[in-house]
């Protein structure tokens, strides 16, 4: 499907592509409006890991979510990490890993769920 109109977003997204530095991008909007539509669309080739952090669930839970979708995306396997410093240095070897100049992409989504007061 292709995506229609949000011309001012695609810009800003496509010119994060063709920046020689790392950027963060954050997405924000009302609840149902297609925020991790176009995402996941523009982004579609450039997504080298992907995760959704769960609503209203504690710490141990959001870790093993995060650490199912390293899997999912790294053929490595490792042990569940315990703390979210070790969860991130699993996805930083990751990225590392990844082989060639392509911009590469990780999408978070619902990122503020992963740390929250229950989690």
């Amino acid at each position: 499907m292709k995506l229609v109109g949000r011309q001012i977003e695609k810009n800003i997204m496509a010119k994060l592509l063709t920046d020689d530095e790392s950027n963060f991008l954050a997405v924000y909007g009302r609840r149902r409006i297609g925020k991790t539509y176009l995402i996941r669309e523009f982004y579609q080739k450039h997504i080298v890991f992907e995760a959704s952090s769960l609503h209203e669930k504690d710490k141990t839970q959001q870790l093993e979510n995060f650490w199912l979708s390293i899997n999912e995306f790294n053929k490595t396997k490792r042990e569940k990490p315990q703390t979210w410093l070790m969860a991130f240095q699993y996805l930083k070897e990751y990225i590392l890993s990844i082989k060639g100049k392509q911009k590469k992409v990780i999408f978070l989504d619902e990122i503020a769920w992963f740390e929250t007061q229950k989690s």
